[in-house]
């Protein structure tokens, strides 16, 4: 089947990796993450001083990195799960 992004490569790359790998991956990917975060929502509550603006996208953040977070997580189980 010919994919039209050109990712036909991938599932022979990831037919390949140890599963633990991918889930030291995902740790990986996710402390860095919470780092990055932490950094963000101090500078936001730091220099933002209660600005109702601010506030909003502290929460849509928090909530939309939430579910990209569970939607990684949904992932690694389901290509476990499958190969």
């Amino acid at each position: 089947m010919n994919n039209p992004i050109g990712l036909d490569f991938l599932p022979v790359i990831l037919a390949h990796v140890n599963r633990g790998t991918i889930w030291w991956v995902f740790v990986f990917v996710c402390v860095l993450f919470a780092v990055f975060s932490s950094v963000l929502i101090f500078h936001w509550e730091r220099y933002g001083r209660n600005n109702p603006k601010v506030i909003l996208a502290e929460i849509v953040y928090l909530v939309v990195s939430v579910e990209i977070v569970s939607l990684a997580y949904s992932s690694i189980i389901a290509f476990i799960n499958h190969a």
